[in-house]
């Protein structure tokens, strides 16, 4: 569960949209969430600008609130997010992201003390600024997000790859050093060998000797989602040149493999085939040189039902965190060693 937190919530920064980039009012908007790009424009035309080392720092909430469910179990992990960027043109771009996340408290996931835990591997191309439509001033941009399965959570789940086109539309506004607001919209369809998630090894040693084999033993039940459509809204602002703010607001929607009658024994009351959830980053962004770009915010993830069928309480659950983003930022580092070599 715990390495879900981390991995969910940085998931908004590529899969999930997150804020847009805060650029002037009277300038194209270079991708926005789309492009996981900063909250500050660059100062060069680099192919490779909008690459990115992120070191985040995670805390959950509920680590500050130890009465907040009957069992304490306090989360602090720190993540190491590779972020490369390569423009082909003004318009086209090709980017990626894997992170590593290793946590400091006592983890829940690992199979060893200290492990550090490889997330998927995400690919993606897209265009930005494609069209701007007459008289209102929208940008449309566009992206395709794979998902190949690096990550021993989606080993399990017998993922194959997600593929997942988006689309945004987005408008800037004179508003201090400019605001953005945007609307994003992804159709990501999952790949598994299986409908059901299975386990390492079967329950029953042995089963292998049976006319069955082990398949009936390796399933753990849970089923896989087909699709998932995910639609957010998002605001940014730069307040200074230094200083910048965001927050999106989404919803997601998983329609699962279904069950066949014979599994089922009664009419469920509720919709069984879809899972639902919620989300909302809020961050402050300040850069105090060209080069580091820093973060503090707080993400929540509201999967609604909680495994004893009660409801998470919205913004506030297992799966909030408070978090500190170091962002290098590769253009940055790249201008200030060439200054140094001349």
């Amino acid at each position: 569960m715990r390495h879900g937190i981390a991995a969910l919530a940085l998931h908004l920064a590529i899969v999930l949209p997150s804020a847009a980039r805060a650029a002037p009012a009277d300038q194209g908007e270079t991708g926005g969430p789309l492009s996981q790009a900063s909250l500050f424009s660059g100062e060069t035309r680099a192919p490779w600008r909008g690459s990115q080392v992120v070191l985040r720092n995670a805390l959950s909430a509920i680590t500050l609130a130890p009465d907040a469910e009957q069992t304490y179990n306090p989360y602090y992990a720190m993540t190491w997010s590779f972020r490369p960027w390569w423009w082909f043109k003004d318009w086209l771009y090709v980017r990626a992201q894997l992170d590593v996340i290793h946590e400091l408290t006592e983890a829940d996931e690992t199979t060893y003390e200290g492990e550090a835990l490889l997330d998927d591997l995400r690919l993606v191309v897209g265009g930005a600024d494609l069209y701007t439509i007459p008289w209102v001033g929208v940008h449309v941009s566009t992206d395709l997000v794979l998902t190949l399965p690096t990550s021993k959570a989606s080993l399990a789940r017998t993922l194959v790859m997600g593929i997942g086109p988006g689309a945004r539309l987005s408008r800037a506004f004179p508003v201090l050093r400019g605001l953005i607001v945007g609307y994003n919209l992804r159709v990501t369809p999952w790949l598994h060998r299986y409908t059901t998630a299975e386990r390492e090894s079967p329950l029953i040693p042995g089963c292998s000797a049976g006319p069955t084999g082990c398949d009936a033993y390796l399933t753990t039940g849970e089923r896989n989602p087909t699709v998932r459509l995910t639609q957010a809204v998002d605001v940014s602002v730069r307040v200074l040149d230094w200083l910048a703010a965001s927050l999106a607001l989404g919803h997601a929607v998983d329609w699962i493999h279904g069950l066949s009658e014979a599994e089922v024994s009664h009419e469920a009351v509720d919709d069984v085939g879809a899972r639902y959830l919620t989300f909302l980053e809020l961050d402050v962004s300040f850069r105090p040189i060209d080069l580091l770009e820093v973060s503090v915010g707080y993400s929540a993830l509201h999967p609604q039902l909680a495994p004893d069928s009660t409801y998470y309480a919205p913004f506030f659950n297992r799966y909030s965190i408070f978090f500190v983003d170091l962002k290098l930022q590769a253009e940055g580092l790249v201008s200030r060693i060439r200054r140094i070599v001349r």
